[in-house]
């Protein structure tokens, strides 16, 4: 517990005064004067009259440090002392030290000499705080400070100090401060650097306390020193040699500079000669009591970053619809349903192509000649195309469906690798649900309705999970109908069942019909996903890099869809996330950039639903689309952008890839090379100018 001394004086000289330690309190005072009166009992004691009023402002010292360095014989001292009710300017810190061949009694800072430069520094209004610096040739055996409440009483307030020694190691390790310099952004303005460095205080927490070195910076050149395990143990570089190696660098004549602050750029800009050397070297001279002190200091230039591949386009378009509607004519359990059928495919009698021969054997091959004809015949129009079928059969015969199915496969499955215009898939809006049996047509073809749900379509979950899921863009309801539970794409059980609860009036229309595909070049090439993904390769898009080179990747709303593959491994497929670690560890030339799809192309509709005689229109996707993250849409925004935009998304580094850089704070990140710290960090920098004055944030 920190005390206050305090001490009286008797009239006479031949009488020793009488002291008394009491904790600084309202009973410290009462104590006080008890201690005094009884002192007068004495005869020579006339009257008692305290120099200076004692009062308890609720000190206490919050830092109370020393540091001792043996290469620079010197003792530094750091203090801040809080106060409840504040201290007036008449307080004062004294310190003391103690050496084998000196006594430093206790004295007031402002009496002694210093060996740097320390400013009066404001901490508050309630606070004192400062630094001080002494020469001191042998390592001290006792420290001391504290605080003289005012410089004429002797009410003081002892510290608790914190006393380190730091004795002869590296120059790196041993001084106060170490020199290193940074450059700005494009590595053209040099910017030089004094930290200092105390075992138990932070730079930026000295610089508040007052104390400034003096630097000046000369002789610098520019070249490569080439020596990357130099800095394990000496991330700044400083002091690797008494001076700059003359056969690595090269003088670049630029003027001294000189600084007492944190940070001084150089007058000159670097030329066009230096751009491909790695650092610059100077001679770095501070100051302590054996005089000027001169070493090696290094600024190291920033990683060169660029766009890997600035922006992919997305060569996404509409396509043409082909419509037929397939029917047992023969065999029609509902007519209201079916008419229904051909209004949702927007489709018309003309459309019709009777089934009923679907169980003789080459009824499939005819099928499937009939739907090839048709896209040869739209194919010269020059748009990619999709099939739109719809299929009224009996519930119960399914052998109509797999027959259909078959003849899709001996169509769809031929079209995925040719060149636009070409046949993007197919839909088809069954009469009842339907799982499809070929993985092949799986990939490619919607059909619709859901399997998922019974003869109610209130009892049809709307998840992505279902095999034709309906994404409503915004949510609906209309009076006592969920927009769910209308008939959109409905079973003929579901349509008949939602008549007879509300009536055929109630269940809308559909008004358009939009499919969207990418469009593919003659050296596009096709990826499978999984069992419904594609990644599409489209005209030779690629990222090149050398061995030495480095990626940073930063996620944005685009960049799960972008995919790449490498030459050893074409029918791969990686997310471009993982594109910088497999470079660090297996260097590759090339890197094919392409889009993944969760399916061939996107179906949009607009539907009119009508209650109460009043008409909304509703907007929705059957949710198949680029692969973004789980928690976006499905089947959105990415299948109309023209372009996905990757100039910040991956970042390529091609030269001093090795080298620290600045965060996105302004920090200079001396441990962290961009090559390993930015592999999956977004690299936004915040690089020094010459408008921030020469106190950068350095912590």
């Amino acid at each position: 517990m920190a005390t206050a001394t305090i001490a009286t004086t008797t009239a006479t000289t031949a009488t020793k005064p009488t002291t008394a330690t009491v904790v600084v309190s309202a009973w410290a005072r009462v104590s006080a004067v008890v201690v005094a009166l009884a002192s007068c009992l004495l005869p020579a004691c006339e009257y008692f009259e305290p120099k200076v009023p004692i009062s308890d402002v609720g000190a206490v010292f919050a830092l109370a440090d020393a540091t001792w360095f043996e290469r620079e014989q010197t003792l530094f001292f750091f203090y801040r002392v809080n106060a409840e009710q504040g201290l007036s300017a008449f307080s004062q810190i004294e310190v003391t030290w103690t050496t084998d061949d000196v006594e430093q009694p206790f004295a007031a800072l402002s009496s002694l000499t210093m060996v740097h430069e320390h400013r009066t520094v404001s901490c508050g209004p309630r606070t004192i705080c400062g630094s001080a610096s002494f020469h001191v040739v042998k390592p001290p055996r006792a420290v001391d400070m504290r605080l003289r409440y005012h410089t004429d009483g002797e009410l003081t307030l002892a510290a608790d100090v914190s006393f380190t020694t730091v004795s002869l190691s590296q120059p790196h390790n041993d001084r106060s401060a170490v020199v290193y310099g940074v450059f700005a952004d494009g590595n053209r303005d040099v910017q030089w650097r004094l930290r200092h460095q105390f075992p138990a205080i932070r730079n930026e927490e000295v610089q508040s306390l007052g104390l400034r070195r003096r630097l000046v910076i000369s002789d610098q050149g520019h070249g490569t020193l080439n020596r990357r395990r130099l800095f394990s143990g000496n991330p700044y570089g400083y002091a690797f040699a008494a001076e700059c190696p003359t056969s690595r660098y090269a003088p670049l004549g630029f003027a001294d500079v000189e600084t007492s602050d944190r940070a001084v750029f150089t007058a000159e800009t670097m030329g066009l000669d230096t751009v491909t050397s790695a650092e610059v070297c100077a001679a770095a001279t501070v100051f302590d009591p054996l005089g000027p002190y001169t070493m090696a200091a290094l600024a190291r230039k920033n990683p060169e970053t660029a766009p890997a591949f600035p922006s992919l386009r997305t060569p996404v378009a509409p396509t043409t619809q082909i419509g037929f509607f397939l029917q047992t004519c023969n065999a029609i359990a509902s007519e209201p349903h079916r008419q229904m059928q051909l209004q949702r495919t927007l489709l018309d009698e003309g459309d019709v192509v009777c089934i009923d021969d679907f169980d003789t054997v080459d009824f499939v091959g005819r099928l499937a000649r009939r739907l090839q004809d048709r896209v040869d015949a739209v194919r010269l129009a020059g748009n990619d195309m999709v099939l739109v079928l719809g299929l009224q059969r009996p519930d119960r015969q399914t052998a109509v469906s797999i027959a259909v199915e078959q003849a899709l496969a001996l169509v769809v499955d031929d079209e995925q690798d040719k060149s636009s215009p070409r046949l993007a898939g197919a839909f088809v809006f069954d009469s009842a649900g339907y799982a499809l049996n070929d993985s092949d047509v799986n990939a490619t073809t919607l059909w619709c309705p859901s399997t998922f749900g019974g003869n109610d379509l209130e009892q049809v979950n709307n998840t992505s999970a279902r095999s034709c899921a309906l994404q409503l863009d915004n949510d609906i309801v209309l009076g006592p109908i969920r927009l769910a539970s209308l008939p959109i794409l409905p079973t003929r059980k579901q349509y008949l069942t939602f008549v007879d609860n509300f009536s055929e009036a109630q269940t809308g229309k559909m008004t358009s019909l939009q499919f969207r595909a990418p469009k593919r070049t003659p050296q596009s090439a096709n990826v499978p996903i999984g069992d419904f993904g594609t990644a599409t390769f489209f005209n030779n898009e690629a990222v090149t890099a050398d061995d030495d080179d480095a990626f940073s990747y930063c996620t944005n709303d685009d960049s799960g869809t972008v995919v790449f593959r490498v030459d050893a491994a074409l029918d791969q497929v990686f997310p471009l996330s993982v594109l910088p670690d497999l470079h660090r560890e297996a260097p590759q030339g090339r890197y094919d950039l392409g889009l993944a799809w969760d399916f061939p192309y996107l179906a949009r509709f607009r539907y009119d639903a009508v209650t109460a005689g009043a008409v909304t229109v509703a907007d929705f996707t059957i949710p198949f689309g680029p692969a973004v993250p789980a928690e976006e849409f499905l089947g959105g925004s990415a299948w109309f952008a023209e372009s996905f935009d990757l100039s910040d998304v991956l970042l390529r580094c091609d030269r001093f890839c090795t080298h620290p850089t600045f965060d996105n704070a302004g920090v200079y990140e001396v441990l962290k090379p961009f090559d390993s710290t930015y592999l999956s960090q977004c690299y936004r920098p915040r690089f020094p100018s010459r408008s921030d004055g020469g106190s950068p944030l350095d912590p």
